[in-house]
């Protein structure tokens, strides 16, 4: 009696993380489909890089609605010397805590302004994206 107590106990406990794990990857998906859609850009500067197993952190400050917001994210690709530089930022309007450093398209020149609401595509970003 008492196995099949703590057989179901495991069983319970199994269930629970693997639903918990679930729903913590389908709102990971959820966001980047929703940054895919929706995103808007503004630039940001990349702060630090901080190794950790299989990939890298990334730290980086980024502005929108006239506020500096900072953001994190798991890259692979950065490199110590790219510290400082500027990127492109995609963010979520609604949430611009939900942004992603685009490390492919560094930013050469600084733009004077940036719209209040972000550039809505590419095509209007600043001159000088790589």
């Amino acid at each position: 009696m008492l196995d099949k107590v703590i057989y179901n106990s495991k069983t319970i406990g199994l269930t629970i993380f693997l639903i918990v794990i679930l729903i913590m990857i389908s709102r990971v998906l959820y966001q980047e489909n929703e940054l895919l859609k929706r995103g808007v850009f503004t630039y940001g500067i990349l702060l630090d890089i901080k190794a950790t197993t299989g990939a890298n952190d990334i730290f980086y400050k980024y502005y929108f609605h006239g506020d500096t917001l900072l953001g994190t994210d798991g890259n692979d690709a950065p490199k110590r010397s790219m510290i400082g530089n500027y990127y492109l930022v995609k963010l979520l309007p609604e949430n611009p805590k939900i942004s992603e450093l685009l490390i492919e398209y560094k930013i050469h020149q600084i733009p004077d302004s940036i719209p209040y609401n972000g550039w809505k595509d590419l095509a209007h970003t600043p001159l000088g994206v790589e």
